[in-house]
């Protein structure tokens, strides 16, 4: 039971950092293109 629970937590998690990292990216490209040049 508590694999299932610590899987499950786990996927909310990733879910929402990816949900995060993609609104982000989404609202700051430009920013992101910066960073990318300074590279």
């Amino acid at each position: 039971m508590k694999v299932v629970e610590y899987a499950i937590m786990s996927a909310l998690i990733v879910v929402a950092m990816f949900f995060m990292f993609s609104s982000l990216m989404a609202h700051s490209q430009d920013i992101w293109s910066s960073v990318l040049n300074i590279r």
